[in-house]
């Protein structure tokens, strides 16, 4: 195979701990009838090459707040793009019904979660 060549990758979140499991759980939580998809591609090998996974949340019709997100991340490793695209998923479903997550334990997620770099190295919060 060649080294600039992407290929495709199956990507079950059951079996990877983390985020993955932490979305899974937070969109249940909140209610919502709709579930995380991952879809993903590899240059070289798994471990050590560069991967992209998309993670994508469906809006869900009896929540008219939620209207789904799509979270694109691209690391070295599919494990680390996985892990990567689904903290970024959680950011955003948590941004968008943060409200349905008051009397649950995600109301505590860190404010780190929260906080992302600015191009110039300062901290940016997403908007509530």
């Amino acid at each position: 195979m060649k080294p600039q060549e992407w290929r495709p990758f199956e990507i079950s979140p059951a079996s990877y701990r983390g985020f993955p499991a932490l979305l899974d759980e937070m969109i249940e939580r909140a209610g919502l009838k709709t579930k995380a998809v991952y879809q993903g591609k590899v240059q070289g090998s798994d471990e050590e090459g560069q991967a992209v996974v998309t993670v994508r949340v469906g809006a869900d019709p009896m929540v008219p707040e939620f209207k789904g997100t799509i979270v694109r991340a691209q690391e070295e490793g599919t494990a680390n793009a996985i892990q990567t695209a689904a903290r970024e998923a959680v950011r955003w479903v948590h941004a968008e019904i943060s409200e349905r997550l008051e009397d649950t334990p995600y109301r505590y997620l860190p404010q780190a979660l929260f906080t992302q770099k600015a191009p110039g190295g300062e901290c940016a919060s997403l908007p509530p």
